[in-house]
């Protein structure tokens, strides 16, 4: 007999006597509804060893360096706090495993990889003035992916992936905020769009239902008018009539429906301009940038400790200062004008003998 594969399967079937929905103790799924929790018959923790034949309810979640183990092992190992990795030895919290999305953990790793650096370089290609400048960002995206990714000189990808972030911080926030109101409009479109097949559905299997009343009601119509003594020429006169009604009614309806769908899809249109945030024009845009590299360069980029700054006075060696302002120890709070019994004694409390020093000169 042939070798059975042990490849886990992107949608396999649940164990026998399991329902589908009750593998897991939940079945991750996306705001859209087209990502699911991956899981595979062939699923084993490492670290207990516990498969899903012994364990139908068996779940496997990732750590943050991509090792997987059952949420028992989870509870078991990270319950009390930060632990290491029983695989590689990276420390790591309970809070930070999640559910496993890709087959491959190399797949779902360059996943995560992409979303995180996606959050930073989220500019557009409209953002750039010319094509070989956009061409370049991509280029620099794709350099700190794949560094990050390979494992290459990662210590300075993320130095460096934190300059970036640190000179755009309000050309990204600007960005990111665009995106999520364009994704709450495209989402209300979407639920909109749904909306409108559902009662458009019903509509029609009103309408159904409608026409196949009335049609029985005419053919009950003819064979009592024939009963009567009509003739068919008569007969089929009031047909055609009510048919002619009838179609009237439906273009009606249909009008009214148009007109209706067309007010629909121009309240739509207003509330997105009003929820639009434009963005920035050229002009306004190296405001922006300019006001970001301000905080990086001139006089407050390094700030010292603030001595030259505030009037203040030396304290004496025998309070812990070197006797100047420039090179030793200075307190503040420390001036004539504040000096009191009050004040003395709580030096004598602390340590200090007040009444042989000489602060007040």
């Amino acid at each position: 007999m042939p070798a059975t594969s042990s490849q886990g399967k992107s949608r396999p079937q649940a164990p026998a006597g399991v329902q589908r929905g009750s593998v897991g103790q939940s079945q991750i799924v996306d705001k859209s509804g087209k990502i699911t929790e991956y899981w595979s018959e062939d699923d084993k923790c490492p670290i207990c060893k516990t498969d899903r034949y012994l364990s139908p309810r068996l779940r496997l979640m990732v750590s943050p360096c991509y090792h997987k183990m059952c949420e028992s092992c989870i509870d078991r190992l990270f319950t009390l706090g930060p632990a290491a990795c029983p695989v590689c030895g990276q420390v790591v919290r309970k809070q930070q495993f999640s559910a496993q999305t890709f087959q491959d953990l190399g797949v779902e790793e360059e996943v995560a990889i992409r979303r995180r650096v996606a959050k930073l370089f989220n500019r557009r290609p409209d953002d750039f003035p010319s094509l070989k400048a956009y061409n370049d960002y991509l280029e620099e995206f794709e350099e700190i992916t794949f560094n990050l990714v390979n494992k290459i000189d990662v210590e300075q990808t993320r130095h460096r992936l934190a300059q970036y972030e640190a000179r755009n911080k309000a050309m990204i926030a600007a960005n990111q905020q665009q995106r999520e109101q364009e994704s709450e409009r495209q989402l209300q479109a979407d639920e909109a769009a749904k909306l409108e097949r559902h009662m458009r559905a019903q509509r029609v299997v009103a309408e159904q239902k409608l026409e196949r009343e009335q049609r029985e009601e005419e053919e009950k119509q003819i064979v009592a008018a024939l009963a009567k003594g009509a003739t068919i020429d008569e007969v089929m006169q009031e047909r055609e009539r009510r048919q002619e009604d009838r179609l009237r009614e439906a273009q009606k309806r249909e009008m009214e429906e148009q007109q209706r769908l067309q007010l629909y899809e121009q309240q739509l249109q207003d509330k997105s301009r009003v929820t639009t945030k434009t963005r920035p024009t050229g002009i306004e845009a190296e405001i922006i940038r300019e006001a970001i590299r301000s905080d990086y360069q001139g006089a407050f980029a390094t700030i010292s400790n603030g001595a030259d700054l505030t009037t203040v006075r030396a304290a004496p060696p025998s309070l812990g200062g070197l006797g100047t302002s420039s090179d030793g120890y200075v307190d503040p709070w420390l001036r004539p004008e504040w000096s009191s019994k009050e004040s003395a004694a709580q030096f004598r409390a602390g340590g200090y003998d007040w009444q042989h020093q000489d602060v007040m000169h």
